[in-house]
């Protein structure tokens, strides 16, 4: 009796200790996050290296790690050879860290996820470095059984199937055209834009496929799908949109979805030289919108400033936008997805 109570005991202990630990890995990984969001990955990597050498088996601190490693994948990649020599050591070094955090946590359908996204660069890296061609078909057998496996964890997130059926086709895996063909109709049931884009993926010379009519009936459907908007800005420059100007498809962006900084440079491009004033009472509402939040996505207007101000010949106030783009995010870093929530989603 007394042995069961203390074995008990021990369990109930050992329980505590395992959530602990557990609770306190998702704090660090919040924490590096929110460094790494307000302009200081170094430190992130820093305070990660760290905790890990304590809590090894934590899946979140290595997915951060991973997240973090991506991140600054690009910085000081100027020339075509940094491919080799800094891009693809930092994406390996991504996919190491990614393949502990599946392994430690199996079943979560978004580590599996940025695992299939962070191969489909590395076999892009492997283009440019031809020693490295022979290693692109097993690359790509990889990524498309890391995507298959976030698509069987979350069945109903288009992005994931979608990704899938791109890149398996990219890298000719998973049989046929025609084997792609039901996926596509099971993703078009699930979001209809994103159907719609993998049969386009899917369109060959002898089976064309004219997407115009169906973006133009969506558009009608879901005025509000920020994909499809993205997509709307790019149609709208061709004239096949319902609204001839991009513009009016960046601002509803940047209005209804302040955290994608894309719709942000496509709103400076798409205006005329003479019309690059109507950015300033953009760029001051959004700055308002995001003013409580990370630095990653005021540096975004910042940088959109600083072109509008040197473009005007206003040098200090570009100076001033660049110096507050470049403490916000100093090597105009990014994500290799369009995950960029924190590691837990709120």
């Amino acid at each position: 009796m007394v042995r069961s109570v203390k074995i008990r005991t021990a369990s109930i202990i050992l329980l505590l200790a395992a959530a602990v630990v557990g609770l306190r890995g998702q704090e660090t990984a919040m924490k590096a996050y929110e460094m790494r969001m307000n302009g200081d990955p170094a430190g992130a990597m820093a305070l990660l290296d760290s905790a890990l050498k304590v809590n090894p088996g934590s899946a979140i601190l290595w997915f951060e790690k991973a997240r973090t490693h991506d991140w600054t994948k690009a910085a000081g990649c100027t020339k075509f050879f940094h491919v080799y020599t800094k891009m693809s050591p930092r994406m390996r070094q991504t996919r190491n860290c990614l393949a502990k955090a599946c392994r430690l946590d199996p079943d979560n359908a978004r580590y599996h996820f940025w695992a299939g996204e962070n191969r489909a660069l590395l076999a892009l890296a492997a283009f440019y470095t031809p020693w490295r061609w022979v290693t692109i078909p097993f690359i790509f057998h990889n990524m498309y059984g890391d995507l298959r496996t976030a698509v069987s964890l979350d069945p109903q997130n288009p992005e994931y199937r979608f990704k899938m059926i791109t890149y398996g086709r990219m890298g000719g895996l998973g049989g046929s055209r025609n084997k792609f063909l039901p996926m596509a109709d099971s993703l078009y049931k699930i979001d209809p834009f994103y159907g719609v884009e993998a049969y386009k993926e899917l369109e060959t010379k002898k089976h064309p496929y004219d997407a115009s009519a169906q973006y133009y009936e969506l558009e009608r459907k879901y005025p509000d799908h920020p994909e499809l908007l993205k997509k709307m800005v790019l149609l709208s420059r061709r004239g096949s949109a319902n609204h001839d100007n991009p513009v009016y498809y960046c601002k509803k962006l940047i209005e209804l979805y302040p955290h994608d900084t894309w719709a942000l440079n496509q709103l400076y491009n798409s205006l005329p030289a003479e019309r690059k004033s109507e950015i300033l009472p953009v760029m001051d509402s959004y700055l308002k919108s995001v003013d409580n939040d990370y630095g990653f996505y005021k540096a975004a207007a910042y940088r959109v400033l600083g072109m509008y101000y040197a473009s005007v010949q206003s040098t200090e106030k570009a100076n001033e936008y660049n110096a507050l783009a470049q403490k916000y995010n100093p090597n105009n870093n990014g994500s290799a997805t369009n995950d960029m929530k924190p590691p837990i989603k709120q």
